[in-house]
C-alpha cells in the first residue's frame, strides 16, 4: 500500500442528505411554573386543529407534563372516584339492606352524608367542565356519564 492510497482511504465522499429542522420558539412555556404556560395549554385544549398535536416540539411538551398531569389525576380524580365506588358498594351490600335494624342507624347517615359529599365533589368537576367547554360540554356522551353516578347517589 502506498502513501496516496493512504490518503485515498480517508478522502469523503459528497453525499447529499436532506435535513429538516423543527423549531418552536416557547421559552420556558414548557414548565408550568411559567406565567404562560396555562394559558398555552388552555389553547392547545381548546383547539379544534389536531394536527396542531402532530407537531414533535407540542408532543413533547406534552409528554414532559404528563408526569404532572398523572400525579393530579390520581390524587383528585381516580382516587376519589374508588373511594366513592368502593363505599357506594359496601354501603348498599351490607349497611343500606339493614338500615332499619338497630345499630345500623348511625352507620347509614354517617356513610350517606358521606357519599352525598363526594357526588357533591364529583357534580362540581362536571360544573367546572361545564363552565370551560360550554356547549361542547354537551356534545360528549361521557359527560352524562359523569354526571350519573354522582345524582344516582343523591336520588338514593
Amino acid at each position: 500500500m502506498t502513501e496516496e492510497d493512504d490518503e485515498d482511504a480517508y478522502l469523503v465522499k459528497k453525499v447529499d442528505k436532506n435535513i429538516k429542522l423543527e423549531q418552536i420558539d416557547l421559552p420556558a412555556i414548557y414548565h408550568y411554573l411559567d406565567e404562560d404556560f396555562y394559558d398555552f395549554f388552555e389553547a392547545l385544549a381548546n383547539t379544534n386543529k389536531i394536527k396542531y398535536f402532530n407537531n414533535r416540539v407540542i408532543q413533547s411538551m406534552v409528554e414532559f407534563n404528563f408526569p404532572l398531569v398523572r400525579k393530579f389525576m390520581l390524587a383528585f380524580l381516580i382516587t376519589p372516584f374508588i373511594i366513592f365506588h368502593l363505599t357506594f358498594v359496601l354501603y348498599m351490600n351490607l349497611v343500606y339492606e339493614s338500615r332499619e335494624e338497630e345499630g345500623y342507624e348511625n352507620y347509614n347517615f354517617y356513610i350517606g352524608l358521606f357519599l352525598i359529599a363526594v357526588a357533591v365533589y364529583f357534580l362540581l368537576i362536571e360544573a367546572v367542565q361545564l363552565k370551560n367547554q360550554k356547549l361542547g360540554y354537551l356534545i360528549s356522551i361521557w359527560n352524562y356519564i359523569d354526571i350519573i353516578s354522582p345524582l344516582g347517589v343523591i336520588t338514593i
